[in-house]
């Protein structure tokens, strides 16, 4: 009777054994493919996205501002007319009379003897005035920003233009100056009031005198409050990246000396702790089973670093997310260590529960080299970003 218990156990064994071999290799390419797609594939940058391309800056080193309809527009008659041999073109250089009178801007704000005019804004000659929309000025023939065509074309850029008597300036939104004319009849109560003072030290006593702070139209003023509110999005991301860059720069080099002395560590455990290179088995001793679980706590110490590195870099702009899956939650750091911790847990959970098994056994020794190159490869990016 016993004997018939004994073969009858055997056999339920050797059943469960075989089922075991067919789904054992799935649960251990799980946890592959989850440490490596919680793993970053960072690609370092020193231009991010994030973040500021060439030619958005003009020759003073201010960022330029472009109309609404994404088009950097110059007004009609920048150049000379064909085949005219040295006679001026419409935006009024030289002696003689521009062949083009008048100009039309959708766009931009203006600012006319102290008062802001509301778009649609005609430009044109006027004898030997300048008439903006309703309000004359007078020509200044030295001054070739103080013509039809050069103000239209500010104008249709979007710009900020200021016109008092003989005197014209042209101020892009990021100015200081800009902001706060923008400021003058489209900010808070608080700030129209901080405008004024401002103002009178930026602009001309003349021109500061002659500023009567009027109210135009609705839509111009719901203009100006939207370039202000880009405005102060550009200045937040700004700051939030200095202050990545100044945090990474704190961190660099503990993170730097605490994943060397990691990754030496982690290099030793396997050069010492080598598994059998055999398909399938059991090996159910001490030294074997322990092993997993160092190479899967390495595991998990690396990608927590990974992990830690890939979120400082990205807000600091000094890398680009290649991995596909990760690259997802990038732009949110709660998603993007929800993400990680779930891959990574799940995985190593799989092969603590399988480690008295020789292919879980080789599984975790494999991925604990790989997160150990990888994070080699975040030490040199470092030491190079240090150096």
């Amino acid at each position: 009777m016993r004997l018939v218990d004994a073969q009858t156990a055997w056999r339920r064994i050797q059943i469960q054994g075989r089922k075991m071999n067919v789904t054992q290799p799935l649960i251990v390419m799980v946890f592959v493919v989850s440490t490596l797609v919680g793993s970053s594939y960072g690609q370092e940058e020193n231009h991010q996205n994030s973040r500021v391309e060439e030619g958005q800056f003009n020759d003073r080193g201010r960022m330029k501002r472009f109309s609404q309809r994404g088009q950097d527009r110059r007004g009609h008659g920048s150049q000379r007319g064909p085949g005219s041999k040295g006679t001026p073109g419409p935006m009024g250089w030289g002696n003689r009379k521009p062949e083009q009178s008048e100009f039309q801007s959708e766009t931009g704000f203006l600012f006319v003897n102290g008062k802001v005019l509301s778009p649609p804004y005609r430009v044109a000659w006027e004898d030997e005035q300048i008439a903006l929309n309703d309000e004359l000025v007078d020509a200044n023939p030295r001054d070739w920003r103080l013509r039809p065509g050069t103000i239209a074309a500010s104008l249709q850029m979007d710009a900020i233009v200021v016109v008092d008597g003989g005197w014209v300036e042209t101020y892009l939104a990021p100015t200081e100056q800009g902001e706060w004319l923008l400021k003058s009849f489209a900010g808070t109560p608080e700030e129209q009031l901080q405008a004024k003072a401002e103002l009178k030290s930026l602009l001309p006593e003349k021109a500061y005198e002659n500023l009567q702070f009027n109210a135009p139209d609705s839509d111009l003023v719901s203009h100006a409050q939207e370039v202000l509110v880009q405005l102060d999005e550009v200045e937040n991301t700004n700051n939030g990246q200095v202050a990545a860059v100044r945090r990474m720069e704190r961190v660099s080099y503990p993170l730097t000396m605490f994943g060397m002395i990691l990754t030496v560590v982690a290099f030793g455990h396997l050069l010492s702790t080598r598994p059998e290179a055999v398909s399938a088995g059991i090996n159910a001793t001490p030294q074997a089973m322990q092993m997993v679980v160092r190479s899967i706590a390495f595991v998990v110490l690396l990608s927590a670093l990974d992990l830690i590195w890939t979120i400082l870099a990205w807000q600091a702009g000094q890398m680009k997310e290649l991995n596909p899956i990760a690259s997802q939650f990038i732009d949110n750091p709660i998603q993007l260590v929800c993400f990680k911790a779930i891959a990574t847990f799940a995985g190593a959970a799989l092969l603590v529960g399988l480690r008295q098994y020789r292919q879980a056994q080789l599984a975790s020794w494999w991925m604990c080299l790989v997160c150990t190159v990888l994070t080699f490869r975040w030490l040199t990016f470092h030491s190079m970003m240090m150096g």
